[in-house]
């Protein structure tokens, strides 16, 4: 399902805009916008990101990397809705069990995150000691050091 520009716009030279979009966003309250990216005729871009849309607050970046200024017409194509309940849905046994080694992992490293943030947040905590000297030496190929390495 399309999602369009509402109205016209014209979008400054090297810029972001936020275009109001229209579109069929029945039976959800939150939709996802897929990116979205249009070659110019000077090999720069007029893009938008994945992005969350809000029914009550339709909107989508767009970016504008050409030198010069682009005009958005009303109806224009900004993006594609996607139904976010249809993403991650694991579709065969195998999947699901790759999923859940994936979710394993991510907590894996999350709680390994948490646990050094912990320790340096902890009164026990001691700044790491400085790095030797020589790493403050200007190290380049005339400077007498350079070849002692």
């Amino acid at each position: 399902m399309e999602v369009t520009a509402s109205k016209d716009y014209i979008i400054a030279p090297n810029s972001i805009r936020n275009i109001h979009i229209s579109g069929s966003f029945k039976g959800r309250k939150n939709w996802l916008i897929e990116k979205l990216v249009i070659g110019t005729d000077d090999s720069s871009v007029l893009a938008t990101p994945l992005t969350w849309a809000n029914v009550e607050h339709p909107y989508v970046p767009l970016v504008n990397t050409s030198p010069r200024p682009w005009i958005i017409k009303k109806g224009d194509v900004m993006g594609h809705l996607v139904d976010p309940m249809s993403l991650d849905s694991p579709l065969t046994p195998e999947d699901m069990k790759r999923y859940a080694a994936l979710i394993d992992i991510l907590r894996t490293q999350i709680r390994g995150t948490l646990q050094a943030q912990d320790m340096v947040d902890s009164p026990s905590y001691q700044e790491p000691p400085s790095p030797h000297p020589c790493y403050d030496l200007d190290l380049n190929p005339i400077h007498p050091i350079f070849f002692l390495l």
